[in-house]
């Protein structure tokens, strides 16, 4: 298979290619390579910038959803120079990640069923829950006209490749009125290319997206050439972009449960939510648990969760029965298993360690696995506490009643186990938490109709200060003194 760029929704193979490598070695597909000076050409071209809504009614934007779901689940899709049908696709995006084949099956039928709700989903974030806002360009304020505008032209996307669901999120732009200019992750072309030639099919504009595969250095073009963009990384990518007001950065998630004094006994509960969070769709994702927080009862939450998973085996990821993700890169799995060990002293202890039969980091199928791990940490403030690694880990820690916000603080999702009015409120203040649930709700639940890290029309938008509406220009007597 070979994978090309996409210019303004054009196939354009280069003479560059760069392979990928399933986590078994074998090479499966060609990517064309995208130089700096192809980017800038393209991207200082600005008519192809024109928002959606210049060209379509929002009717024909939501049926446009509709069909590009059923196509994205469904149908044989362009992909470069082959057509892959759903259960091709999901082999692929297996094979390159190394993710249970399980997550991208699910996550055919996730994308038709969201896309099959675009229009409840705009209109939850649309200002004042006014759906014709994107159309129009503005609503009404009590009896006010008030402009609500996109804040660019276009949106550059850096896709991640730790679950193909995530990339839902920058098709929301697009039914926004937003061009996308995307530059996909290394080991997932093939999630926002499928994505992006199903709307096309569904009638999309083509002039609408770009598709630049590259390495590393083209994302700093992006961001640069770009209005907005919208980035999925790591830390590293945090420390470079998340305080950029054009930037929307989407990192690490330290997604926890807090668990207070009035259940910390519950202790099978607690196991079987967590458990839930941690291990769905292999771990990998932002909203996967990955520290529990507890008044008491520490280390029997900790020795449940870890009898549930320590028994869990390996498969082959292309396999139905995979549950847990190979690493595709053994250096990668060997630096993180180091880190863990290094980290791991008198005061944290690897409560699976015992219960399993082998170490942590196996090698089976031909590639190399990390186990489920549950680790106790005696404070949240140990090295350990709260790490986020792309495979099922957590921590568990007990603190003191006064330290739990500061020990969940800089979290994604926190999930609350606690009838405490006043810690929900607490944690409900708290600036530094995106998504809190109360009650026994995975922290792996989510609904776009609601805030992930905030609306992404919160980032997409603008408000306006809108008078009069004629086209003609008249003298206004109503100026105030």
């Amino acid at each position: 298979m070979n994978i090309g760029l996409l210019r303004a929704g054009e196939n354009y193979f280069t003479i560059e290619q760069s392979p990928v490598y399933s986590y078994k070695g074998k090479k499966i597909a060609s990517v064309s390579q995208t130089n700096i000076e192809t980017l800038r050409w393209d991207l200082k071209q600005h008519e192809a910038f024109k928002n959606h809504y210049q060209k379509m009614k929002l009717a024909e934007m939501i049926s446009i959803f509709k069909m590009a779901g059923k196509l994205f689940a469904e149908e044989k899709i362009e992909m470069g120079s082959e057509k892959l049908g759903p259960e091709g696709y999901a082999r692929m995006y297996s094979l390159s990640t190394g993710a249970p084949i399980s997550v991208p099956l699910k996550m055919l039928n996730r994308i038709k069923d969201t896309f099959n709700r675009m229009e409840k989903l705009l209109e939850f974030q649309a200002m004042d829950g006014n759906i014709k806002v994107y159309e129009q360009g503005y609503t009404f304020r009590y009896g006010k006209k008030i402009g609500w505008v996109p804040r660019g032209r276009n949106l550059g996307v850096v896709t991640p490749s730790n679950h193909p669901f995530v990339n839902f999120i920058w098709t929301i732009a697009c039914a926004m009125g937003y061009p996308v200019v995307l530059r996909p992750s290394l080991d997932d072309p093939f999630t926002p290319l499928r994505l992006i030639n199903s709307l096309i099919l569904a009638g999309m504009p083509h002039a609408s997206f770009h598709f630049y595969p590259g390495p590393h250095t083209l994302v700093k073009e992006i961001v640069t050439l770009c209005d907005l963009s919208m980035i999925f990384g790591g830390p590293n990518m945090s420390r470079d972009y998340s305080d950029k007001k054009s930037v929307k950065f989407f990192g690490p998630g330290k997604s926890k449960i807090i668990i207070g004094e009035d259940y910390a006994d519950r202790v099978a509960e607690i196991v079987d939510l967590s458990v839930l969070s941690m291990m769905k769709d292999g771990g990998r994702g932002c909203i996967n648990l990955s520290a529990i927080i507890t008044t008491k009862n520490a280390r029997n939450i900790a020795k449940g969760i870890a009898s549930k998973i320590a028994s869990i085996e390996v498969a082959d990821p292309v396999e139905e029965e995979s549950i847990i993700g190979a690493f595709k890169n053994k250096s990668a799995a060997l630096s993180i298993n180091t880190q863990i060990e290094s980290e791991i002293n008198k005061d944290s202890i690897d409560v699976t360690a015992s219960l399993r039969n082998s170490s942590r980091m196996i090698d089976a199928f031909g590639t190399t696995f990390l186990l489920p791990t549950v680790v106790l940490c005696r404070r949240y403030k140990d090295s350990l506490f709260g790490k986020e690694f792309p495979f099922p880990f957590i921590t568990v820690t007990e603190v003191a009643y006064e330290e739990i916000i500061d020990a969940a603080s800089g979290s994604l999702v926190v999930t609350l186990l606690s009838e405490d009015e006043k810690l929900y409120r607490d944690l409900l203040l708290c600036p530094d938490i995106a998504k809190v649930y109360c009650g026994t709700i995975p922290t792996t639940y989510i609904d776009f109709d609601e805030p992930h890290d905030g609306f992404i029309s919160e980032f997409l938008f603008r408000t306006k200060a809108l008078k009069g509406g004629e086209l003609n220009v008249r003298k206004y007597d109503g100026y105030p003194e």
